[in-house]
């Protein structure tokens, strides 16, 4: 018995990469979702860690924890960004 082939496998091979499409981008939120709040978990519990001298200039965690800081707020708030991830999976 043959198998059927289609006759525009190019065709089929645009139809992958666009299923893929979307999958790829809400697998990108989810790991900078993931990235932003795991860096902000370090640092604060590297400043807990350290007794709260994390916060004094001199410490390079002081500017670990602002960049964290800034990445976490950046382009709205981790909660924004998890929103927009729930409402990307729930919709399918």
């Amino acid at each position: 018995m043959r198998t059927r082939r289609s006759t525009h496998p190019l065709a089929e091979s645009y139809g992958q990469v666009e299923a893929a499409r979307p999958l790829s981008y809400r697998a990108v939120l989810t790991a900078n979702v993931a990235a932003r709040e795991a860096a902000m978990t370090a640092c604060e519990v590297a400043i807990q860690t350290y007794g709260g001298s994390g916060f004094t200039w001199e410490q390079p965690l002081h500017h670990w924890y602002r960049r964290a800081w800034w990445l976490a707020t950046f382009d709205g708030t981790i909660a924004d960004a998890r929103a927009e991830l729930a409402g990307l999976l729930l919709d399918g």
